[in-house]
């Protein structure tokens, strides 16, 4: 890596990824894999000394915000599907 690179700013990926995981908190599932994935992507790219290293904390709290939305957006899947259907039983045990 050159001094070039330790002395710039984050990348636009790191700064996406960042954005991304921001909004996933409010969207969940529709930001939350992107930056997910972008945060992933972009951290290789660090590791791999092809962007800067400063936009590393950026690229991992995006990222790290992605998989806990997409997580969370899961979990609230999975117990609104587990209501509908106790509410569908109880209904059909109501009704005999």
């Amino acid at each position: 890596m050159s001094n070039n690179q330790t002395s710039q700013g984050p990348s636009a990926g790191s700064i996406a990824a960042f954005v991304l995981g921001i909004f996933s908190l409010t969207t969940c599932l529709i930001t939350g894999i992107p930056a997910w994935i972008v945060g992933k992507m972009e951290l290789d790219k660090i590791n791999s000394g092809q962007s800067p290293k400063s936009g590393e904390t950026f690229a991992k709290v995006g990222m790290w915000l992605g998989i806990a939305a997409t997580c969370i957006s899961i979990l609230a899947a999975i117990g609104i599907l587990v209501y509908a259907i106790a509410i569908a039983v109880f209904i059909s045990h109501s009704a005999h």
